[in-house]
Formats: C-alpha cells, sequence, structure tokens
C-alpha cells in the first residue's frame, strides 16, 4: 500500500516538474530545461507503467529520447550554445 502512494506521490511531483521543465526550456536553457524533463519524467513513468497506460508510456519514451539526446549535444564541445555558455568564443 505505501508503494502505491510513492508512486502516486512521484507521479504528481513528476508532472508538475514537467511543465517547470518545458518553462525552463523555452524561457532560460534548452539544456536545463532537457535535463529537468528527463528527471521528472523518468520520475513519473513507473506510475504509468504500474497503471498500464501504455499510451503516455509510448510517449513519454519518445519525450525522453529527445531530452537525452538534448543532453548529449549540450555536452558536445562543438555546438555553438554551450562555447557561449563556458565563455569559450
Amino acid at each position: 500500500m505505501k508503494t502505491n502512494r510513492l508512486i502516486v506521490v512521484a507521479r504528481m511531483i513528476g508532472t508538475y516538474g514537467i511543465i517547470l521543465g518545458y518553462f525552463v526550456t523555452l524561457h532560460v536553457s534548452t539544456f536545463f530545461g532537457a535535463m529537468l524533463n528527463v528527471i521528472f519524467e523518468s520520475l513519473a513513468l513507473p506510475f504509468y507503467i504500474k497503471n498500464k497506460m501504455w499510451d503516455v508510456v509510448i510517449m513519454f519514451a519518445f519525450l525522453l529520447t529527445i531530452g537525452i539526446s538534448k543532453i548529449i549535444m549540450g555536452f558536445d564541445p562543438q555546438f555553438q550554445f554551450m562555447k557561449i555558455a563556458m565563455g569559450l568564443t
């Protein structure tokens, strides 16, 4: 019973965090917004898997791949936005 409550709380925090992540992506930084989205989508995912909501699981898997690719691109020094953020140019 305690596991159900924990998963529900994690889903609620994850859902609000995803909204925060998209706000950060749009208004602050794509890199940090992608990091927040990956963290909070991963936090919310177990609830949807446990309750067999496969359409949401597939959508989150797709969004996680986008977020992870943005994070990987952010660590690549060849990309101009990271050079600017690190003060290399």
